[in-house]
């Protein structure tokens, strides 16, 4: 089965995904009543699709093929994997899009509709309130515990063999970034070497390897929120990877959502929730703090840096700014790590986890 993504130059259209629904539409809207106007809406990377039946309205969402990259040569697609999934964890059944079909020819894949608002969008709408207390937060914590039970399923009861690479792989680029001066200039100068960091790892950090399923794309924009305060995760392009990775990118992504208003009051909800996902992610098993938490200490500012300069290549002119804003999240971390400043309005609360895996381990 094809399971390529459509070149660059040749984006998806309408037309192939209104052609995809009529031809089968016995699939993909479990009837056989033919599709009559066919409404398309394009959302970000994703097509809204609106059908209208005889005596029913339907509603999904059409996107492109992902890619496998993330997977050995001849690893099921994407698709299969997350069926698979969602067979044998309740969690990500009830809290993952259920895939619908594919259509290879146009490389199309259909997924069901969730009604409801991204999670960055819920966020940024309640960094005003008095309280952090509620429907967001409720969310927040319900996808730091499905992330948690993702990372427990157990690659190879799918026939997926891991590759392992040790967390060293990761040093280099670390400490290439680390080094940049846009962002040692906002380092207290007895925080700008490596060693802040590397040295405060746990034995065997670099040669430790650990892989489970993570989502290629885990941030708050791909969470959507019911009304009923309910998070659903709609990213279903899969990777083996570092769990402490994908944990450390939506913490990084939480922080973000302060770029544009980067005031105490802000940086002080967002830690919040920041604190909030990661508690939802280690109160699921007792056992994950054991491991998770001391890599965490790693990964949290190695996202920083690696984000940064995600950033900083897409806009090159806010490269001040950019270093500004990264610089500070690295710095007020490394003072939390190091000198224990728990009030800081920052702190998420990592050491706190790490140091209960230290007397658990």
């Amino acid at each position: 089965m094809k399971s390529a993504k459509p070149p660059i130059d040749q984006p998806i259209q309408a037309r192939d995904i209104r052609s995809a629904i009529e031809e089968q539409h016995r699939h993909l809207l479990q009837t056989e009543d033919p599709p009559g106007q066919i409404g398309i809406q394009q959302r970000d990377t994703a097509w809204l699709v609106t059908v209208d039946l005889p005596h029913k309205q339907v509603k999904l969402v059409a996107k492109a093929l992902p890619s496998s990259a993330g997977f050995p040569e001849g690893i099921p697609p994407a698709w299969e994997i997350h069926n698979k999934l969602r067979e044998q964890c309740p969690v990500v059944c009830a809290m993952s899009v259920p895939f619908l079909g594919v259509d290879p020819d146009r490389s199309l894949l259909f997924l069901g509709f969730v009604e409801g608002r991204p999670l960055s969008v819920a966020m940024r709408r309640t960094l005003s309130l008095a309280s952090v207390s509620g429907p967001v937060s409720q969310s927040v914590r319900q996808v730091g515990q499905y992330l948690q039970s993702l990372h427990t399923l157990d690659p190879a009861a799918l026939g997926i063999t891991p590759r392992l690479r040790p967390n060293r792989v990761f040093v280099e680029r670390f400490e290439e970034i680390f080094s940049d001066p846009v962002i040692q200039r906002w380092l207290p100068s007895s925080y700008r070497a490596t060693d802040q960091i590397l040295g405060r790892v746990s034995d065997g950090f670099l040669d430790r390897s650990q892989e489970r399923f993570s989502l290629v794309d885990f941030q708050p924009k791909n969470v959507l929120v019911d009304p009923d305060g309910n998070a659903h995760v709609i990213d279903i392009n899969y990777f083996l990877g570092h769990p402490a990775i994908n944990l450390a990118v939506f913490l990084v992504n939480i922080a973000m959502i302060g770029l544009y208003r980067p005031t105490p009051r802000v940086r002080s909800r967002l830690a919040a929730w920041q604190r909030i996902f990661l508690d939802g992610y280690m109160r699921v098993d007792p056992n994950t703090p054991r491991w998770v938490a001391n890599d965490l200490v790693f990964f949290y500012p190695f996202i920083i840096l690696d984000l940064f300069w995600w950033h900083l290549r897409r806009r090159p002119q806010f490269k001040l700014y950019l270093g500004w804003f990264y610089g500070r999240l690295l710095r007020d971390f490394l003072v939390e790590l190091n000198e224990g400043k728990t009030d800081r309005p920052v702190s998420i609360g990592i050491d706190r986890y790490r140091c209960s895996a230290v007397s658990a381990g």
